[in-house]
């Protein structure tokens, strides 16, 4: 009896040489011709192909042959099935003897097709399947042969390998690149695409492309549709992209924000969902970083609109110096509804902050915000205007206010009794009196440095 790998040898013997590949791939051409004729390779509907697959194996172990039909839907019976077909080797060996001895392309296309769909390299069977596509793709004819030839569709790493790196070189998704052959019907949810993807993703993430917007922009159309992943187990590969390339870096804060308008669309806000960002501590440690300054920034910039400009360039001057001696080691923000809306349209949709409100009978003066930091495990709140810089130093305070709350009583952002300006005081508050005179400053940075153990300069902060 011929065995199939006699039946392999025999078809890669015939095949002829291999041609110079031309100008014009010859893959962009063929998808013109051909487009029509394979968009439509999809699984048969209305069959449960449980009873195929049955069927099948029943009339294989019986010594009886298959029609074409039956040959053809044994395709889609591999994997997907129970049973899948493709775990018992001798009824496989027997299905793609059968498919090599078949003459009808629809037979090739459909077992092609299930190859492209169930991709996973870690399938039983698979690397003969392969083989046996690869083999027969000078048979088989348009657009195979030039697929195959071209990007190696019917090897398990070459083929998504090849197919990633045309869309990198093209500077378009690999979706897009099995699109333009004609598989449009498989492409965008496929084995094969997925695959794809996830190569491409790592190319990203190792730094192929340098330019960050362009790395966004490539990353986004090849792992994104329709605001969500295309493959919901691609987070990590997708946000390694993105941020394994800075390798310690820290770019403009105005490609920060775009950064994390899409990661946090995705994946929320770490310091609100952690649990959503378990799988990628690398980038969960850099995105919260690039946090702490956005937050710090929401704050300067927001207020920095409606304050007085004389008392309010103080303020930044100082809380900058603080951020940029390291210091800040969280920060959050909490807005009255005109520094919220303002916040929205500066930074985006997906920024987080907390909605700042007063007590019962009392109200909060438009505009304010509080400034919330965590420096040298004590929690400072800095509110904006008229307002004091509250610390509270003691780790453990009972009325010590937490991070990353949603909403806050403007009375829980400010001490109300045994307050002091002293520095060993527990609770402590000073206002922004006479900035210019660096009184506040002093005292803060003396406080900062009685938790700490780190001096703030006074030419760190002062206004020249």
């Amino acid at each position: 009896m011929t065995s199939l790998r006699d039946v392999c040898r025999e078809i890669r013997g015939a095949r002829p040489p291999a041609l110079r590949l031309p100008e014009i791939p010859s893959v962009t051409v063929v998808s013109k011709q051909f487009g029509e004729r394979v968009g439509y390779l999809e699984q048969p509907r209305a069959k449960d192909l449980d009873e195929v697959a049955a069927h099948i194996l029943d009339q294989i172990r019986g010594g009886e042959g298959l029609s074409s039909r039956e040959l053809r839907e044994s395709a889609w019976c591999l994997w997907e099935t129970s049973p899948a077909l493709a775990t018992e080797k001798d009824v496989l060996d027997e299905l793609l003897m059968a498919l090599a001895r078949s003459e009808r392309p629809r037979a090739y296309r459909s077992f092609a097709a299930s190859y492209l769909a169930s991709f996973d390299a870690g399938l039983p069977g698979i690397s003969t399947v392969v083989r046996v596509l690869g083999a027969l793709a000078g048979r088989a004819g348009q657009p195979w042969n030039e697929l195959h030839r071209e990007l190696s569709l019917f090897d398990l790493s070459a083929g998504p390998e090849h197919v990633a790196k045309r869309a990198l070189a093209d500077r378009c998704s690999p979706t897009e690149v099995l699109q333009a052959t004609g598989l449009r019907a498989l492409d965008a949810t496929s084995g094969f695409a997925r695959a794809c993807v996830q190569v491409l993703l790592r190319h990203l993430a190792e730094g192929a492309i340098a330019d960050p917007d362009e790395r966004l922009e490539h990353a986004h159309a090849a792992a994104i549709v329709d605001g969500r992943l295309r493959f919901e187990e691609q987070g990590p590969d997708f946000a390694g992209a993105l941020v394994r390339p800075f390798a310690g870096a820290t770019p403009d804060k105005a490609i920060r924000d775009r950064y994390l308008d899409v990661l946090l669309s995705l994946f929320g806000d770490p310091r609100l969902y952690p649990a959503r960002w378990s799988r990628i501590p690398e980038a969960k440690s850099v995105i919260l970083g690039w946090l702490t300054e956005q937050s710090l920034r929401q704050f300067l910039d927001v207020v920095d609109r409606v304050a007085v400009e004389r008392m309010w360039k103080y303020r930044r001057a100082f809380w900058e110096a603080v951020y940029d001696a390291g210091l800040i080691e969280e920060a959050w923000v909490a807005f009255a509804p005109s520094g919220a809306a303002e916040a929205r349209r500066a930074f985006g949709k997906t920024t987080s902050f907390a909605s700042l409100y007063a007590p019962p009978g009392r109200q909060v003066e438009a505009g304010h915000a509080v400034l919330l930091l965590r420096i040298g495990g004590a929690i400072v709140a800095e509110w904006s205007h008229n307002g004091r810089c509250n610390i509270w130093s003691n780790p453990g305070m009972r009325d010590m206010p937490s991070l990353y709350r949603r909403n806050y009583s403007s009375d829980e952002l400010r001490h109300g009794s045994e307050v002091t300006d002293a520095p060993d005081g527990p609770r402590f508050a000073v206002a922004h009196h006479h900035p210019e005179t660096l009184s506040w400053q002093r005292k803060v940075s003396e406080k900062i440095y009685r938790m700490t153990g780190i001096r703030i300069r006074e030419s760190q902060y002062r206004i020249p």
